[in-house]
């Protein structure tokens, strides 16, 4: 029994278009018979069944149904009742386009807790049969005639074997003939069960209801039973019976065979062609002529029109009670597992027509463009120790108004400095792949800062060993690796041309030298552009080796600048050399060795050029050098030998910064309490390098965030698109009673499985692409950038925000009522 108390519904409540849809309506329904709502269109006769049937909700009253109440219950509860104990016909059918007859009827099952699928075809078949459907059970419901769809809405509201039935205008769009038809089911079902029926059509209402209350602007006017015993008289416009025409004519001769069926007043004109089996009709009138085929829809029948009678209803029989098995109870549950609607998924993608396939492609593109974007990012966001160290971690650089040997001899007795090199300590060295004479004219340029290879460990080798005169040294992996790869000088292209592929290809190799030859015998891989020679080397090295626009040089600001001479010009005294380093080459044949710092020999050769105490054109620190003898040396020898202070002096005189290396942590701070312009080399490289860098950075994140957010308004865009049409499918899957869980999990299937088909693939492929790129270009790896776990965020963007907007719409949906979805404006 279903009763009502002082329900009220309003739209617009409270504003100047308020409609007072359900006006305090009272009623008391019986268990079984047929209810009719009848009134005018737009009379509040569907809002009422939809508020007693659950759909839709009132502001006011009490609604029950067998006991349970409908108006203040849970949503999940209302629908348990609705599921297991009213079935739904519409006006509009309400079917799934893309399911069969038998599907659409068997849904209905799922719900209840019948899963058997021989149960399941059992019952459909049999109310297929008795709606006069089950020839075309697996017929897809698009192929289906108004009529037929009608039926399958009957079916399926009647498979489950519901308490009651809700019929809202189920001939609003029938024909007459199968109008009759359909209410003739309805009329037949609601012997032992209610059958609550909103109609407009009063002489279907007055014939085949047991009661009719009448409607009128969402008030109950009347409520009156409706027993009676007379006949309908419905037209079926779509049936001509022969007999009812008052006249008839019949025209024969030979083969020709022509009858016709008209009232008295009509006549025929008509002109008939047969030709080649075709028969071509001409109305000189120009009156309409309609060719009656198998799929016209129109029937002749050849006898006097039947009026429909009470008692010609009871050749009409339904009843579930006997079929299946009996003892099954109805439990309201999913219909569908998260792996069945998974798959189900997929298989609704590849079902798509083609303009929804080729839509797809947006996806496919909005997950590439998405990981593209996340690669320019790590490209400008990663900061590596490599990308702006310029030197030897530990180095301080000390600069001064007044760069004198007397303040470098005071720097290197403080007890807080290990050593110091002048200038920036960045030498260049040169190494030729000897063995290939072919090759004779490559060579390769190592440049590094200056380090002293005490400092080294064996555990700090990756390759080779560790020296063991001070004609051996060690490089660093980042310095060897530069050899390899650096396409600007033509490096790379070198490496290439001799076959050196890793770093161990430069191990043994010899370095030329004025100072004569060193051999590289280890690697290490501390991250720094550093040369590990022994300490005793620093001078010669830093002094024949070095050049003033290599390594980081400092002004008195803490500026890098791009020079290391003081910011001059000045020639370099390239014929000076160290007597120390060729005495035993050399023999001095007048005068004596060099003692001081401004003091040198010459050869032989240039006695008649400069005498004995007299200058030479050579100058140190402002000073010509004095000449205090001569020398014979090997065949082509034409420097000036020089003691090792005056190859210091002329160091010092030449840079306007100091190279410390510190021997204490406290170095920096004690000389910066002191006074000294002293800087920290490798924090400041860091510093410039994100100065420099802040602007390409902030303009490349920006660039970034654009294609990202482009991407995900693009898939929003084609998420909310897609939705927009399957709004009616929820409000329909919502009326016939599916729980909000199976919705949902229908929703994240496809999701799921749109995200697999195109934001998975795209992520992997654009990741491979760029990975494989960037690993065969140097210019695509400064521009791109990508660590594994890139991979897993690229696909938790993709797939998360798939989810997201495929999903928040659904449960902003799913919070309305059934009617509500299905009221939607914005939907087919």
């Amino acid at each position: 029994m279903i009763s009502l108390s002082k329900v009220n519904k309003y739209f617009n409540k409270g504003k100047k278009n308020e409609i007072h849809v359900i006006n305090d309506t009272t009623l008391t329904l019986p268990d079984t018979g047929l209810i009719a709502l009848l009134g005018p269109s737009g009379c509040g006769k569907t809002t009422l069944l939809n508020a007693i049937g659950g759909l839709d909700s009132v502001q006011k009253g009490t609604i029950e149904i067998n006991g349970q109440t409908m108006t203040t219950r849970h949503i999940g509860q209302i629908d348990r009742v609705r599921a297991l104990s009213i079935g739904y016909v519409f006006q509009d059918y309400k079917l799934m386009e893309d399911q069969t007859v038998f599907d659409n009827v068997a849904v209905a099952l799922k719900m209840i807790g019948i899963k058997d699928k021989k149960e399941i075809a059992t019952r459909v078949e049999y109310v297929l049969d008795k709606v006069g459907m089950l020839r075309y059970r697996h017929r897809p419901v698009t192929m289906l005639s108004g009529g037929e769809r009608q039926r399958v809405g009957v079916a399926r509201a009647l498979v489950k074997n519901p308490d009651i039935i809700m019929a809202d205008e189920p001939t609003g769009n029938l024909d007459s003939k199968n109008s009759v038809e359909i209410m003739n089911i309805i009329k037949t079902i609601s012997k032992d069960r209610l059958v609550i029926l909103v109609t407009h059509e009063r002489p279907l209402a007055e014939f085949y209801a047991t009661r009719i209350i009448e409607v009128v602007d969402g008030k109950v006017e009347s409520d009156r039973d409706n027993s009676h015993d007379n006949k309908l008289d419905y037209e079926v416009d779509n049936v001509f019976y022969l007999k009812e025409f008052e006249r008839t004519e019949t025209y024969s001769g030979g083969k020709d065979h022509v009858s016709v069926y008209a009232s008295a007043e009509d006549a025929v004109n008509l002109r008939i062609v047969v030709k080649n089996g075709n028969i071509y009709v001409e109305s000189p009138e120009q009156k309409h002529i309609e060719v009656i085929e198998p799929n016209s829809g129109i029937e002749l029948v050849d006898d006097y029109k039947r009026e429909v009678k009470q008692d010609s209803l009871s050749d009409y029989d339904f009843s579930l009670d006997n079929v299946g098995t009996q003892d099954l109870k109805k439990k309201y549950t999913s219909i569908q597992s998260f792996w069945s609607a998974f798959l189900n998924g997929f298989r609704k993608i590849f079902n798509f027509p083609m303009i929804r396939k080729v839509l797809l492609v947006g996806f496919l593109l909005s997950a590439c463009m998405i990981t593209f974007s996340f690669a320019r990012i790590g490209s400008v966001t990663k900061v590596e120790q490599k990308d702006y160290i310029r030197t030897n971690k530990s180095y301080l650089a000390l600069t001064s108004a007044d760069m004198s040997p007397a303040l470098y001899d005071k720097l290197v007795q403080r007890p807080d400095v290990d050593y110091i090199l002048p200038g920036s300590g960045f030498i260049n060295l040169t190494v030729r792949p000897e063995q290939y004479f072919q090759t004779m004219s490559v060579s390769f340029r190592i440049r590094g800062a200056l380090s002293d290879s005490a400092t080294l460990t064996e555990e700090d080798l990756i390759c080779g060993r560790l020296p063991k005169n001070n004609r051996e040294f060690v490089i660093d992996k980042m310095t060897a690796s530069e050899l390899l790869s650096d396409n600007r000088n033509g490096s790379g292209m070198q490496a290439t041309m001799v076959g050196a592929t890793s770093v161990e290809y430069f191990l043994n190799r010899k370095t030329e030298t004025r100072v004569g030859d060193y051999t590289l015998v280890g690697i290490t891989d501390k991250q720094e552009p550093n040369l590990y020679f022994d300490r005793s080397q620093f001078l010669w090295l830093a002094y024949y080796l070095s050049e003033k626009n290599d390594g980081p040089q400092y002004g008195d600001d803490g500026d890098f600048l791009h020079v290391g001479y003081n910011g001059e010009e000045e020639a370099e005294n390239s014929s000076l050399i160290s007597y120390e380093l060729n005495k035993e080459k050399v023999t001095v044949t007048r005068g004596r060795a060099p003692q001081n710092v401004y003091e040198c020999i010459i050869p032989e050769d240039e006695r008649f050029l400069y005498p004995l105490n007299k200058p030479v054109d050579d100058v140190v620190n402002g000073k010509k050098l004095t000449v205090v003898g001569y020398y014979k040396g090997p065949k082509g020898m034409t420097d000036h030998l020089v003691a090792q202070d005056t190859m210091l002096v002329d160091l010092l005189a030449h840079n306007r910064q100091y190279t410390i290396c510190p021997k204490t942590e406290e170095c920096f701070s004690n000389l910066g309490e002191e006074g000294y312009n002293v800087i920290d080399c490798y924090q400041r490289a860091k510093e410039a390098y994100d100065r420099d860098r802040k602007s390409t950075v902030r303009s490349s994140l920006v660039l970034a965030g654009v294609f990202i957010a482009i991407s995900l308004v693009e898939m929003f865009l084609m998420s909310r698109s897609s939705f927009l049409s399957r709004i009616k499918e929820i409000g329909t899957l919502r009326a016939i009673g599916m729980k909000k869980w199976d919705v949902y999990k229908m929703f994240l299937g496809e999701v799921l499985a749109l995200s697999f088909l195109t934001g998975l693939p795209g992520v992997v492929a654009t990741y491979a692409i760029i990975t494989a790129g960037c690993q065969g270009s140097v210019y695509l790896s400064q521009s791109f950038y990508q660590e594994p776990w890139y991979l897993i965020v690229e696909l938790l963007i993709v797939f998360g925000f798939n989810l997201l907007v495929g999903l928040l719409p659904v449960w902003n949906t799913m919070r309305k009522r059934p009617a509500a979805i299905l009221a939607r404006y914005d939907i087919n």
